[in-house]
């Protein structure tokens, strides 16, 4: 069963479902009367391998995977098994917009404003997830804040959209203030606004 013991696979994939995966290819040696090979990651299904033994499984977990291929008869009955260790690890990637790159997100640079590190514009939807400001009965075309805050969201559309989501009405992000708005900025306690880091969701 390949692949190799203790290989490392990157998540660097851009699944269907919107999340980032390591796409893992396996091979297996299959013989004798095996009417199928089921692999799966501990209880999680991958698949069935091809008839050829083959199956490219998409991994999103991050951390160290024990692979098990499991044939199987006509009569649904274990005939043999076999598993591999390797581990999935986070990409490589230079700075955040790399990020964004591997979401494959339509962005801009800019513009810069007070106190945002990174500052960030992304045409939406935004990894498949629309937005609209409340109050609006037009959705968003943009969405405006640092590189993290719009890495974070592209991280969490997948698993919004699982659970039936399909619209954030928001409040806002970028707003240069203190966490006690009756103070006057930078001489306080700043709000994680100030920098476009958080995003306030009212439905």
């Amino acid at each position: 069963m390949s692949p190799a013991p203790g290989a490392t696979f990157s998540r660097d994939m851009l699944a269907d479902s919107g999340s980032l995966v390591a796409s893992v290819p396996i091979q297996l040696d299959v013989g004798g009367d095996v009417k199928r090979v089921a692999i799966t990651r501990g209880e999680l299904a991958l698949g069935d391998a091809s008839d050829a033994g083959a199956l490219t499984a998409q991994l999103r977990e991050k951390g160290p995977a024990t692979l098990t291929a499991t044939a199987y008869d006509d009569h649904d009955k274990v005939l043999a098994t076999a598993t591999v260790d390797v581990t999935v690890a986070e990409p490589q990637v230079a700075d955040c917009k790399a990020w964004l790159d591997l979401y494959h997100l339509d962005y801009t640079v800019g513009p810069d404003n007070l106190g945002i590190e990174d500052p960030i514009t992304v045409k939406l939807p935004l990894n498949g997830m629309a937005y609209r400001y409340n109050g609006n009965a037009d959705q968003r075309k943009t969405l405006y804040g640092d590189c993290l805050l719009m890495k974070s969201l592209a991280e969490a559309a997948p698993v919004m959209r699982a659970n039936d989501i399909v619209e954030f009405i928001d409040i806002g992000i970028y707003n240069y203030r203190c966490i006690d708005q009756t103070k006057t900025p930078p001489n306080c306690s700043m709000s994680q606004h100030a920098y476009a880091k958080a995003i306030d969701i009212a439905a």
